[in-house]
């Protein structure tokens, strides 16, 4: 965000971030378990998938955004399902960027120095603010 607003403080003006699941979980190690690395088919994991979408769902519909940025494929998926719960899918643009971590470095390390330059020109390049 400082990258391309100048200051957080300058983003903060007219964006929001937050976690699709706003709780932190860890394996055995210490790793970090994101609901994406759930195997959500699994009937004991729905609940908590539910509600995540309810908390994104309440926010979505608190700020009414133009447009939302997801980070990689399962936001981007999440989104879609509470755009259309909330009804509000034909008026917010959704602009996937690739998440940031190692998993997903080699679809944007070798056009890229950083995941901050990639977001940036994918950004630039579907006409973001």
């Amino acid at each position: 965000m400082c990258h391309r607003w100048d200051s957080v403080a300058d983003y903060y003006q007219f964006g929001y971030v937050m976690n699709f699941c706003p709780l932190l979980m860890l394996d055995d190690g210490g790793k970090n378990v994101t609901p994406a690395d759930l195997l959500i088919s699994q009937p004991a994991l729905r609940p908590l998938r539910d509600l995540c979408d309810a908390y994104l769902a309440c926010v979505v519909w608190l700020y009414r955004p133009e447009l939302v940025i997801t980070l990689g494929n399962y936001t981007e998926k999440r989104m879609a399902d509470v755009l259309k719960l909330t009804g509000l899918s034909g008026s917010v643009k959704t602009i996937r960027l690739l998440h940031p971590s190692d998993q997903a470095r080699s679809h944007w390390s070798g056009t890229y120095p950083s995941w901050e330059a990639y977001a940036d020109a994918h950004l630039t390049r579907v006409g973001a603010p």
